[in-house]
C-alpha cells in the first residue's frame, strides 16, 4: 500500500498510544521530502553516526525511520545495526516507487532477522 504526501503522519501513528520515533537520516532531506513527519517531543532526528548503544538507551524508541537510502547508509546497514543493538520495535523504511518492494523487504528482514520491518511506499506527487 502506497502513502501520497500528507498521509506520512498517518502512516506512522502509533499502534497503542503515543509511539516515541527515532528518525535515523538527513534531517532536512526527510523533513524536505516528507513535511508531515511529526516534529514534536515524541520525535528524535539522529544521523547514521550517531545510532549506538547510547542512543538507542536514552531515546528508548518504539520505531525507527529512515528512507531507503540514505547519504551515507542504506536501509539493509541500519537494519543489521538496530539487530546488533537488540531494537525490539518496528524499523520503518520510506521508499520511493520500486518495481519489486517484495524483494527489497525481504533483503532488509533477511539482514536482521530480531526486527520488525515494514517497507512503506510513497507516490510522487
Amino acid at each position: 500500500m502506497g502513502a501520497q504526501k500528507g498521509q506520512i503522519r498517518h502512516l506512522f501513528a502509533p499502534r497503542d498510544g503515543a509511539e516515541k520515533v527515532l528518525f535515523v537520516g538527513d534531517v532536512t532531506q526527510l523533513l524536505t521530502a516528507h513535511p508531515d513527519l511529526p516534529t514534536g517531543p515524541e520525535a528524535i532526528y539522529a544521523s547514521f553516526d550517531d545510532l549506538g548503544a547510547e542512543l538507542i538507551d536514552i531515546s528508548n524508541p518504539d520505531v525507527v525511520i529512515s528512507p531507503l537510502m540514505g547519504p551515507a547508509f542504506d536501509a539493509i546497514e541500519l537494519a543489521e545495526q538496530l539487530d546488533i543493538l537488540g531494537f525490539e520495535g518496528r524499523y520503518v523504511v520510506i521508499a520511493p516507487q520500486l518495481p519489486r518492494p517484495d524483494i527489497i523487504q525481504r533483503d532488509i528482514m533477511s539482514a536482521a532477522p530480531g526486527v520488525e520491518i515494514e517497507l512503506r511506499i510513497t507516490r510522487p506527487n
